[in-house]
């Protein structure tokens, strides 16, 4: 789920710990306290983080909607089906932005990841989509599936995209790990690593500033390899697993999935700054050493780490297993902290 910089979500597009872009600031350039005091006034932040997870529990789940008007047939170079009721950008458009996101995953795991049937719904208003005409659930063929709300007129560049690289690039995550069913709590921070690399390079910067600037906010390396996601331990969670057991056994439509998501976030919107800060600075230290270990060590370390995690190896002992790192996280800890206060 989400990060630092971007809103990631469904409902109010805002993910799990960013929803600080939500509005693009329209090219201006903000600075990075600017950017807190938005996340700090944004109302929503457990709803999008809570209705992307449950998209990415669904896994395979029944297509639906995808002969309707809106649709956009997958084409056989293509990775993603559109479903879309926004007449800007196009479903053409939105199908060639993601083939980045698939690419970028292609490119560090060497693997193609499935096809994703992606339903796109303009919101009305400030809450929960309404739904594209002929777009409630159906049944049909497995495919991947990722419901998600766009203003008309949503620029690409825009955070919510950015977003939805970011929860498209769970699903694949999670199919790679063959962690269906886990909530991707085991190695949290390596699924939001992951993640967090699909955006777009603003977001991405930004998350590096954010981890420079908090150095001394980080989560102890021993803890942080071992730690659940601090976002999902809260009760609009436990609503999204009981609404999408429901959305699998067709009792309920995405749409109506959404709208409940939306009304508990509404209550649990309270949360204080500094948790806010402390979820941010999460996502911004797993993008980060992501980012080192892929630098330092290469992609191929990547996928041979992530088949070791897998199979139950320990962080600790992946690490005390590099040359460049004989005295283990202790040292690994330290050389990250260089890398990143040199920048």
């Amino acid at each position: 789920m989400s990060s630092s910089f971007r809103s990631e979500g469904i409902v109010a597009q805002q993910n799990e710990n960013t929803y600080w872009f939500k509005n693009d600031f329209k090219g201006e350039q903000v600075s990075i306290g600017r950017r807190v005091t938005e996340v700090l006034k944004m109302r929503s932040i457990f709803a999008a983080f809570a209705l992307c997870f449950s998209f990415m529990l669904l896994s395979p789940t029944p297509n639906g909607a995808a002969e309707n008007e809106y649709a956009s047939p997958k084409k056989p170079d293509s990775h993603f089906t559109i479903v879309s009721n926004a007449k800007k950008p196009t479903s053409d458009e939105i199908q060639r932005y993601l083939e980045q996101t698939w690419q970028t995953f292609h490119d560090v795991f060497d693997v193609e990841p499935a096809a994703v049937n992606v339903i796109i719904s303009v919101t009305s208003g400030a809450g929960a989509p309404s739904p594209p005409s002929g777009q409630e659930r159906r049944a049909g063929t497995l495919q991947r599936q990722m419901p998600w709300s766009i203003k008309e007129g949503e620029a690409l560049s825009s955070q919510r995209f950015s977003d939805l690289s970011h929860e498209i690039t769970h699903i694949y995550f999670i199919d790679y790990m063959e962690d269906k069913g886990r909530m991707h709590q085991d190695h949290a921070w390596l699924h939001e690593a992951v993640s967090c690399y699909s955006e777009q390079d603003s977001s991405r910067k930004i998350r590096k500033q954010w981890a420079r600037d908090h150095i001394n906010d980080r989560t102890p390396f021993e803890q942080f390899f071992t730690m659940k996601n601090p976002l999902k331990e809260s009760p609009l969670v436990e609503l999204t697993v009981k609404l999408t057991e429901k959305l699998n056994r067709r009792e309920i439509t995405a749409t109506e999935m959404t709208q409940q998501i939306a009304s508990m976030a509404a209550v649990q919107s309270a949360e204080q700054s500094q948790e806010r800060i402390r979820h941010l600075t999460y996502y911004a230290q797993s993008l980060s050493v992501f980012e080192f270990l892929l630098k330092t060590e290469g992609k191929e370390f990547i996928r041979t780490m992530s088949q070791q995690l897998k199979n139950g190896k320990s962080m600790v002992e992946i690490i005390r297993g590099l040359k460049s790192y004989p005295q283990g996280i202790p040292q690994f800890e330290g050389a990250w902290v260089a890398w990143v206060q040199v920048g």
